[in-house]
Parts: structure tokens; sequence; C-alpha cells
């Protein structure tokens, strides 16, 4: 669904949020694995990166013809670790629980491209520098690494 056609309360909430993933963002890579232990997060998001990160370097996907397959390989993966409507009902806070089933869908497609666009050219810019965990903090049943 286009950005335009959706409702002015919607596109209120998809800029909300997407500064509000920028800000987490920006402020230090981090993420929230729900229902998992520290160490079990952890190796779920070593995983990730590991499968991203061996598609950013792999040389068939170098050839600027081959940009699109990249792209869906690289959004496999973001797709096994990361739950795009339980970011997006975060992201929009409270409101959420006054969208219709609809507006939910068309907010979760919308929130999902935009991240898609925003980050992946900085993922595909990436050129083997190290990827370190720093801590992680389990609160309420999620756990946060960094």
């Amino acid at each position: 669904m286009p950005y335009r056609s959706c409702s002015r309360a919607l596109r209120r909430a998809l800029f909300v949020a997407a500064f509000a993933v920028s800000a987490c963002i920006f402020s230090g890579p981090a993420t929230s694995l729900a229902g998992q232990g520290g160490q079990e997060a952890k190796k779920t998001l070593q995983a990730t990166m590991d499968a991203i990160t061996t598609i950013l370097m792999d040389a068939k996907y170098q050839h600027p013809t081959k940009d699109m397959e990249q792209r869906v390989a690289l959004r496999k993966e973001v797709e096994k670790a990361f739950d795009f409507a339980e970011l997006s009902m975060r992201s929009v806070g409270r409101p959420w629980r006054t969208f219709s089933a609809q507006q939910r869908q068309a907010f979760t497609t919308a929130f999902t491209k935009l991240l898609e666009v925003t980050y992946l050219d900085r993922m595909r810019a990436y050129k083997g520098q190290p990827i370190s965990f720093v801590g992680e903090r389990e609160n309420k049943g999620f756990v946060e690494i960094k």
C-alpha cells in the first residue's frame, strides 16, 4: 500500500514510529527477542548476524545485476529474527488499540518497507567490520542485546 493512500492518522503514526525506531537504532545496536533467555537470544541474534554478513560478503552478490537477489536473501534472514508486527505495535504504542485490523496490516506493511528502505543500504555498506555484543539485559520476558 503506497504511503500516500494511507489515512492521515496512519501516516502520522508511521512517521512517529519511524522516528522512534531511528532513535533506538542510532543510540546503539540493540534488539529484543521475546521469550528467550539471555544466552539463547544472543545465539539467535549471532546466528542472524552471521547469516547476514555471509550474504553481504558473498561474491555472487557483488555484481549490480544481483542487487535484488541479495535484497531478498537479506530480508529472509532479518524476518527470521524480527517480528515486524510486534515492532509495529510497540512503535505505535497505545493508539495501536484503536487501529482496525486493516489499518494494523497497512501500517505493518508500510513500516516494514520503511525500515527495509532505510536500513538495507546501510547494511549493504558493510565491508567486514567486526560486530560485537557488549551486553544484555532481561526484563519482563524480553531480552535486550546491545
